[in-house]
């Protein structure tokens, strides 16, 4: 029985233990919630810091999109510029098939006058 009274009064002994820091008296209580307390504040700042790298992180991915969308209007106005050759070169090709296609229509009109003629001639 005189080990339950030991244990009885180490209980009290730790229940109403006084911790004397910087001329302060904390009970454990007191102690386990400061403790709380600060991990809370160091677990917000660093939640906060991680925050703040997402952050840079996407202001350095908005940064490359706009080199990105620079890139595409130069690749849009190159695009352009060729669309409009492609098109002048189509009108020329188109003019020259034409102007062509008079010339073989004259020659064989005349080659058929040509020898129409001829066979007036032989007979």
């Amino acid at each position: 029985m005189k080990r339950k009274i030991d244990i009885e009064k180490t209980q009290e002994k730790i229940a109403n233990a006084n911790l004397s820091l910087f001329g302060f008296s904390f009970t454990p209580t007191q102690i386990g919630l400061g403790l709380t307390a600060l991990s809370s504040i160091v677990g917000g700042l660093y939640g906060g810091f991680t925050l703040y790298q997402r952050v840079e992180n996407i202001s350095a991915f908005v940064e490359d999109i706009d080199s990105y969308n620079q890139r595409m209007e130069l690749i849009d106005e190159k695009t352009k510029s060729i669309d409009a050759n492609l098109y002048a070169i189509k009108e020329d090709l188109k003019g020259d098939i034409r102007r062509v296609s008079d010339i073989v229509d004259d020659i064989e009109r005349d080659t058929k006058d040509d020898l129409r003629s001829f066979r007036l001639d032989i007979k």
